[in-house]
Parts: structure tokens; sequence; C-alpha cells
């Protein structure tokens, strides 16, 4: 246990380094910055970065299902950093299928999300949020 998060804490340090070379916040602290549970939770972020830091500023594809009502974070903790981490450029989708969560969620953006027929299957394209 205390070998993993000794490696945890050298792959952040490394993550410091990383943003401070190329001057870009790494998933690490973009999750930090809206506190998704892919950072606090799951720690995903050394994976995130070491298989998806290439699609950065590109026009990749991403379906994100759910956007975390039932997490203590806010709604769309991890919708937001997603946005940020892969940039303007990017396709992002979001699927919800709680029509009161996807309503929270209307209410933060300020935008109406799309639904299919009475299903509350919520789609959203997260293109300009900020």
């Amino acid at each position: 246990m205390i070998n993993y998060y000794t490696s945890q804490i050298k792959e952040n340090i490394s993550a410091i380094h990383f943003k401070e070379k190329h001057n870009r916040s790494t998933f690490f602290y973009i999750g930090m910055k809206y506190h998704t549970d892919k950072v606090f939770i799951h720690h995903y972020e050394t994976l995130y970065e070491k298989y998806l830091s290439n699609y950065r500023d590109t026009s990749v594809r991403l379906l994100e299902i759910g956007l975390g009502c039932d997490m203590a974070q806010f709604v769309g903790a991890s919708a937001q950093t997603w946005r940020e981490y892969l940039g303007y450029k990017a396709d992002i989708h979001f699927l919800e299928i709680d029509e009161h969560c996807g309503r929270r969620w209307e209410k933060i953006i300020g935008k109406p999300v799309r639904s299919e027929g009475n299903r509350f299957l919520f789609d959203y394209d997260f293109k300009h949020f900020f």
C-alpha cells in the first residue's frame, strides 16, 4: 500500500514538471479544479494522461455516460474536466437517463438539453460551455 502511494506521489510530481515544461494543465490538476471522481475517487489521471494526452486539441469524439448526480461532487464535474482537458475541438457528448439530473445540468449550463421522447435520455453536445 505504501509503495502505491509513493508511486502516486512520484507521478504527481512528474505531472507538476510536465505542466511547468509544457505550460499546460494535466488531467490531475484539471480534475482537482472541478472535483471529479475520476481523480478524487478512482485515480484514473495517470492512465488518462498516458493514453489520452495525444488527443488534446484534436477533433476527438468522446461519450461520457452519466453526469454524476449521485456523486458528492457537483453535477457535471467530469463534463467540465473533459472540456478543459481535451479542448474546444473535441466533440464531447453526455448521456444521462435521470431526468432530474439532466434538469440540474440544464440550470448549470444555462441551455436546454435535448431528450429522446419520454425516456429522459439526455444527450448534450458540450461544445460551448466556457
